[in-house]
């Protein structure tokens, strides 16, 4: 006859059908007959009616056993593609599905239709398929066909085998066996059932652990079991191993932090809850893990929000420091400005004013990360005027810092010289005695490519630019803080509102040959510059007028004077407040 394939699904489920089904097999063995079976190794033992059979067919060579393994992650990417409707799904819904799921397609296929229904994930503004804001996997939430598949296969076991295993999923999806026999206070023969538990395939035992770790073999099958817990039973057996392992780890707590706030705020402790998760987000944000600080301390903050108590209103204070230190860390520049700002009104209903204004500097200095000016000149001028009100900070030295470098960013040059003379009267440098520079010698530096050029004007790369950096020196410079300071001048000063700048050389300069620096000498040097970098002119020589006329052919640029032998004057195009900045440009370096 012609061939034939029958498909034979879920033969798990079949019991006194197995026999019927054998003999079919045997008399259809004449046949072009294919019959494909399948069915869960989880919900068969020995003693299942299939076992038999398939041990009746282990010699006939037209039989053969697959065990289909769970989908690798390319095949389970694939198949949530194809579920989903699109080939737009983001890494971390494909990661947490299949970590979820553990590979097996009828999970995967079940889990996503619940979270589609129950708008868990959705498409984003790009059409990429993800979580909503959120969302999460959980025991809980895992749908209700999961949910009976295992509870079926579960229900097999005797009662105190199915009590011992919901204990253990207190525990997490790995624990060591002294843990479970200390809470597992009913088991009378823990070995014994640690062994059927294993035979059974629930449980394994890690290799290199001598048989005292213990894993679940599914983690779904974990979830659903801790799900079956009642919420007095989750709490006191959470409480119970926290307490226990807190115990245990004495005088090395930082190593178990994970472990003790997971276990304490599942019990529902909220002073151990507190105590451990600000330990432990202080610990990532100085690992430089800002995304377990900003989880962490949102647990925290879970237990603070509410707090009337000066203590705890101090603790979410310190929280929401964390928080936001770790959205900064992280790069959430908004929500780091938003907790900082929740930060200062804590502190300052507490009356920690000294706190408002550290966390005022760490907002002003995350505007300034961002380069939100406006936003970092508003947070330093609060930070300030707490400061002042206060009557001093530890903290204002660097607020004024950044300050007097906004306010030279923005032109605002007298501003800028008011903070930098409240600084020197606050915290006034310390003399130290400068240390004797030897003369003569050689410095030999290696670079890695060769250096070409001989003037400011003429370098190409950043090696030529750090080499001729290190010989010439310009008008104006920075200090560490990015703040304008005197460099071959000794002051400047904007005039006819911004449209012409005068500077006045330090006296006493030299050049290496012992010629004194003159005005004169400035504008050679700077004209000579102008024509070197005329294909490519910083912004300090396109500001000056004139320049056109000089690079056409006229003799000098008429922008720049010298009226007298320590002054001279440059003057623009068009009113630039922050000309001066621009001459910190290495290209116009005094040669």
């Amino acid at each position: 006859g012609k061939p034939l394939v029958l498909i034979l699904e879920n033969l798990h489920g079949a019991e006194i059908s197995i026999e019927a089904l054998q003999y079919i097999v045997r008399r259809l063995r004449p046949t072009p007959t294919l019959i494909v079976g399948s069915y869960r190794q989880t919900e068969t033992d020995k003693r299942h009616p299939l076992t038999r059979m398939l041990e009746s067919f282990v010699d006939d060579p037209r039989f053969v056993s697959l065990t289909l393994p769970p989908f690798s992650p390319s095949e389970h990417r694939s198949l949530v593609e194809s579920l989903v409707g699109a080939p737009k799904v983001s890494d971390d819904l494909a990661q947490r599905l299949r970590d979820a799921t553990e590979g097996n397609p009828f999970f995967t296929k079940e889990l996503i239709r619940s979270l589609t229904e129950s708008g868990g994930i959705a498409k984003d503004d790009t059409g990429v398929w993800s979580f909503s804001k959120e969302a999460a996997i959980s025991a809980d939430a895992l749908p209700v066909t999961i949910q009976q598949a295992v509870e079926k296969r579960i229900e097999r076991l005797p009662e105190e085998l199915r009590q011992l295993l919901s204990v253990a999923s207190v525990l997490g999806k790995t624990f060591d066996s002294k843990d479970l026999e200390t809470l597992a206070e009913d088991a009378k023969d823990l070995d014994d059932e640690i062994d059927r538990l294993v035979r059974e395939g629930i449980l394994e035992e890690e290799r290199e652990s001598r048989g005292n770790r213990l894993t679940f073999s599914s983690g779904i099958v974990r979830d659903v079991l801790y799900g079956t817990l009642s919420r007095r039973k989750r709490r006191s057996l959470h409480r119970n191993y926290a307490e226990l392992i807190e115990k245990r780890f004495t005088g090395r707590l930082e190593r178990i932090y994970p472990e003790l706030v997971h276990h304490f705020s599942q019990a529902d402790v909220p002073e151990k809850t507190v105590e451990y998760a600000l330990k432990l987000a202080q610990k990532s944000l100085d690992a430089f893990s800002p995304e377990d600080t900003i989880r962490v301390a949102k647990i925290a903050l879970d237990y603070l929000e509410d707090a009337e108590d000066t203590g705890e209103r101090s603790l979410e204070g310190e929280t929401r420091l964390l928080l936001a230190q770790g959205h900064r860390m992280a790069g959430n520049i908004d929500a780091a400005l938003r907790e900082a700002e929740a930060v200062i009104k804590v502190f300052e209903a507490n009356k920690q004013a000294g706190r408002a204004v550290g966390a005022a500097l760490l907002a002003a200095e995350t505007a300034w990360q961002a380069r939100r000016i406006d936003e970092a000149r508003r947070w330093v001028e609060r930070g300030i005027e707490a400061a002042r009100e206060r009557g001093g900070s530890e903290h204002v030295t660097n607020l004024l810092s950044l300050a007097a470098t906004i306010a030279n960013l923005r032109g605002e040059y007298a501003k800028a010289a008011a903070y930098q003379a409240e600084i020197e009267r606050i915290a006034p440098r310390e003399e130290t005695p400068a240390e004797e520079i030897p003369r003569g010698g050689t410095l030999v530096v290696a670079v890695a490519n060769p250096i070409a050029a001989s003037e400011p004007g003429t370098y190409e790369t950043n090696e030529e630019q750090e080499v001729l950096a290190n010989v010439y020196e310009r008008l104006v410079t920075t200090d560490s803080q990015g703040n304008l300071a005197p460099a071959l001048c000794e002051k400047w000063a904007l005039e006819d509102d911004a449209r012409s700048v005068r500077l006045h050389l330090r006296p006493g300069v030299v050049f290496s040959d012992g010629t004194p620096l003159t005005a004169v000498a400035v504008k050679e040097s700077l004209e000579r510059s102008i024509r070197l970098s005329r294909d490519q002119m910083p912004a300090a020589f396109v500001a000056i007028r004139g320049v056109p006329e000089y690079l056409e052919g006229r003799s000098s640029v008429s922008g720049i004077a010298a009226p007298s032998e320590k002054e001279i004057e440059i003057r623009l195009v068009d009113p630039l407040p922050i000309f001066p900045s621009l001459l910190t440009d290495p290209r116009t370096a005094i040669v």
